[in-house]
């Protein structure tokens, strides 16, 4: 945590309602954003985000649950588990409990967009009413420079982006003769119509598998950080410090539809957010969330072909 003084403070809040920042940006204007996918050669999806000085790293790693009631049980459609974890190098001010507090309520916040955004799913289906995917996506917090919540979305969303889920074939049992029919993962409905019981198989160990369905309207974080009558974007440590209030707003943008879709908002601050405050807001929010995630899709395609091309022969 940076500490500023009064003085710092004062001078801070009143160079941001002139629209001034002390390293040159405009009020609505990112620090870089540098992205890498595949940072993880073990998981099924990984990748870095950069934000400034704030870094974050995502890995995804996928497994085969049963399907059951149980809360730590599979369920139909798929289920997804998030954790963050706070490095004390990020945060040296914070004492051990206080670092557990940020990493829970991180990982309670990712949590509860990406469940959201990503089950259910037919892709994450398996064998319905028995198998299904779990996606265990765990996120490090290696430096915070501030705006740490839209970094750990760049993160994740960009391992999501990355994941590769293998490729699937249903196996049809038939219980009266014992007569195995073997289908692809699509067939797996029509298998369970006959009444006879579906397992699935793996037809290609070495397969990549095939990128999650509905990656490029996966959700961005929009942090607006407020000092009435105005706000700005993705604040710099020494700006959190001065600004302590901010609205996140976390948007996605279904395609090929033109509208959006808020999943969620979330107020920062030790003052409420006047309530005729909060639409015109939301709507600032949804146009920075759409350009940036314009962007982030952008990045990531070219992040993806630079991994994939083939390396050329040395002459």
């Amino acid at each position: 945590m940076a500490y500023v003084s009064k003085s710092e403070n004062s001078y801070i809040t009143t160079s941001l309602l002139a629209g001034i920042r002390a390293d040159g940006r405009s009020p609505t204007d990112y620090r870089n954003i540098s992205l890498e996918i595949g940072v993880v050669p073990v998981a099924n999806g990984s990748a870095r985000a950069r934000v400034g000085e704030t870094e974050v790293v995502a890995a995804i790693k996928l497994e085969v649950e049963d399907v059951g009631e149980g809360e730590n049980e599979g369920r139909d459609g798929g289920r997804v588990l998030c954790h963050v974890s706070c490095t004390p190098s990020a945060y040296p001010h914070h004492s051990l409990s206080a670092l557990d507090e940020l990493s829970d309520e991180l990982s309670s916040l990712l949590q509860s967009i990406l469940s959201h955004t990503l089950t259910p799913s037919e892709q994450l289906t398996l064998v319905p009413g028995k198998k299904a995917w779990f996606i265990s996506l765990d996120a490090l917090i290696l430096s915070d420079a501030g705006n740490a919540h839209d970094a750990l979305f760049i993160a994740a969303r960009a391992a999501l982006w990355d994941l590769r889920i293998p490729y699937t074939r249903g196996i049809e049992f038939d219980i009266k003769d014992g007569e195995v029919v073997v289908g692809d993962s699509e067939g797996i409905g029509r298998m369970i119509g006959r009444k006879r019981t579906v397992d699935f198989e793996l037809p290609d160990l070495l397969d990549d598998g095939v990128p999650l369905e509905g990656r490029d309207s996966l959700p961005v974080c929009i942090s607006l950080n407020l000092l009435p009558p105005t706000h700005f974007l993705d604040a710099s440590l020494q700006e959190e410090q001065s600004v302590l209030s901010r609205l996140l707003l976390f948007f996605s943008f279904p395609q090929p539809s033109p509208t959006s879709t808020l999943y969620g908002t979330r107020f920062i601050g030790p003052n409420e957010l006047p309530f005729n405050m909060l639409k015109p807001l939301v709507k600032d929010g949804e146009k920075y969330a759409r350009e940036l995630a314009e962007a982030l899709n952008k990045k990531l395609k070219q992040e993806e072909s630079q991994v994939s091309a083939p390396m050329s022969a040395f002459g």
